[in-house]
C-alpha cells in the first residue's frame, strides 16, 4: 500500500521513508525502487499523543533512529544519497511539523498534509478522526494484495458482496445486450415498413399505368382466358422433344393441291414414348417382319368439309375425298389409319334424298325411313364433313 501511495504521489526518489501518525502509534515504511523493504509500527506515549506540539519532535527523533538502524542493517548505503522522509502531517499541523524538523546530510524531510494526500489518492469526503488509516484502507479497497491473512469465515460476507456485484454486473450486461438487440430490431422493422410502403406505392403506380396502357390495346378476337390457354399450349410445345412441324408440312402441301377441302379441326398425337400407332394402318402388311420391327408414327386426326361440290352429288364428294386421301398416301412415310365419309356406302344400302333438304324435311324423311323395313343410307343433313386419321413414320 505504501508503494502505491508513493506512485500516486509521484515520488521519484529511490529510497523513501513514509511516516504516518495512526491511532496505534507511528507507522514507518521504507520503499526502495517501488518495493517495500521495511515497515515498523512504533508506539507513542499517551502523554505525548495528547500534546500535539510534541509531534514534530517525535517525527524527527523516530526518523533519525530508523535511519541509523537501516544504515547499520546495510539496507541503506552509508555513502549513498540522503533518505527522503515523507511525513503525513495530521490536518492543520503541516506548518508546525515543518518548523520542528531540519534536513540533515542523511535525511531530507518532506511534509505533506494528510488532506493533500487524500486528494492525491482520489478520496472525497473522509473521516478525519481516523487519520492515516482511512487512506490506507482506501488504497486497500482499490487494489487488494495477493496475500490474504483474513480467515475464510471473516471473508464470507465480502464474498457475498462480490457475488452480488457480479450478478448485478452480469444482469446489467445482459439487459444492455437485449436493449441493443431490441433497438436493432426496431430499426430493421422501421426500415422494412418503409420498404413495404414503397413497394405498395410502386405496385399501385404500375397497376394504374397498366390500366391506362391497356385501354389503348387493340381488341383481340378471343377472351383473355382463351389467349392464356393458347400461350400455355405454345409453351408446352416448345418444351416437348417432338413437334408437329413435319406432319403439318405434309398436310399443308396436300391441302394446297386440294382447294375443295376446308379443315374444321385437327388433333395431333406425338410418337414420343410410343412405339406403335394409335390405329393400325389400312395398308399395313401382316407378317413376321412387320411384327418384329414396330414402327413409330406422329398421328393427325382431322375433320374437314368438302366445298365446290353439290351436296346431292355423293359420287363427286366421294371422289374429292378419295383424291385427297390418295395424295396423302403418296407422301413419303404417310400411313392412312382411318377414313370416314359424310355418308355410308355399302352394297345393301340405298342412297336417296337431297343433302340440302331442310331440317324438318330431314326429320320427316328419317321418321318414314325408320318405319319402313328396307335398309337405307344415313344421310348427313349438314355440310358434307368427313373424318380422316393418318400418321407420319418417324425414326425408331
Amino acid at each position: 500500500l505504501s508503494a502505491d501511495l508513493t506512485r500516486l504521489m509521484r515520488v521519484k526518489s529511490a529510497n523513501v521513508l513514509i511516516v504516518s501518525h495512526q491511532k496505534a502509534g507511528l507507522r514507518q515504511t521504507l520503499v526502495q525502487e517501488g518495493r517495500i523493504r521495511f515497515s515498523r509500527l512504533g508506539p507513542i506515549e499517551a502523554e505525548d499523543a495528547n500534546q500535539p506540539e510534541r509531534l514534530p519532535g517525535i517525527f524527527a527523533s523516530e526518523t533519525q533512529r530508523i535511519q541509523q538502524y537501516l544504515t547499520g542493517a546495510r539496507i541503506l548505503a552509508r555513502e549513498g544519497p540522503a533518505l527522503e522522509a515523507i511525513l503525513l502531517a495530521p490536518p492543520g499541523t503541516r506548518e508546525r511539523v515543518a518548523a520542528g524538523v531540519d534536513d540533515t546530510p542523511q535525511v531530507r524531510y518532506r511534509i505533506i498534509d494528510i488532506d493533500e494526500t487524500a486528494r492525491a489518492v482520489g478520496m472525497g469526503a473522509w473521516p478525519r478522526q481516523s487519520e492515516a488509516e482511512a487512506i490506507f484502507l482506501h488504497l486497500l479497497s482499490r487494489r487488494a494484495p495477493k496475500t490474504q491473512y483474513a480467515a475464510a469465515p471473516l471473508r464470507h460476507r465480502f464474498r457475498l458482496w462480490q457475488l452480488r456485484r457480479a450478478m448485478v454486473a452480469v444482469g446489467a450486461a445482459v439487459f444492455a445486450g437485449c436493449a441493443a438487440a431490441l433497438a436493432l430490431d426496431l430499426v430493421s422493422i422501421n426500415a422494412l415498413h418503409g420498404q413495404i410502403q414503397l413497394q405498395q406505392a410502386l405496385a399501385h403506380k404500375m397497376s394504374v399505368d397498366y390500366e391506362r396502357e391497356a385501354r389503348g390495346f387493340p381488341k383481340i378476337p378471343t377472351s383473355p382466358e382463351n389467349l392464356r390457354v393458347i400461350i400455355n399450349g405454345l409453351k408446352t410445345l416448345e418444351q416437348m422433344q417432338t413437334r408437329p412441324d413435319r406432319i403439318l408440312m405434309v398436310l399443308s402441301r396436300v391441302l394446297d393441291a386440294a382447294p375443295a377441302i376446308e379443315l374444321d379441326q385437327i388433333r395431333w398425337d406425338s410418337a414420343a414414348g410410343r412405339s406403335t400407332p394409335r390405329h393400325t394402318p389400312v395398308n399395313a402388311s401382316s407378317g413376321p417382319s412387320a411384327a418384329s420391327s414396330p414402327l413409330r408414327y406422329d398421328t393427325l386426326e382431322l375433320s374437314a368439309r368438302v366445298t365446290g361440290v353439290s351436296n346431292a352429288d355423293y359420287r363427286g364428294i366421294a371422289q374429292v375425298v378419295n383424291r385427297f386421301v390418295d395424295a396423302l398416301r403418296q407422301q413419303p412415310g404417310v400411313e392412312i389409319f382411318r377414313q370416314k365419309l359424310p355418308f355410308d356406302l355399302g352394297s345393301e344400302t340405298t342412297l336417296s334424298g337431297d343433302i340440302n333438304m331442310t331440317s324438318a324435311d330431314a326429320q320427316a324423311q328419317t321418321k318414314d325411313q325408320s318405319e319402313a323395313s328396307a335398309p337405307s343410307a344415313a344421310i348427313n343433313t349438314a355440310a358434307p364433313v368427313f373424318q380422316l386419321s393418318f400418321g407420319l413414320r418417324t425414326a425408331p
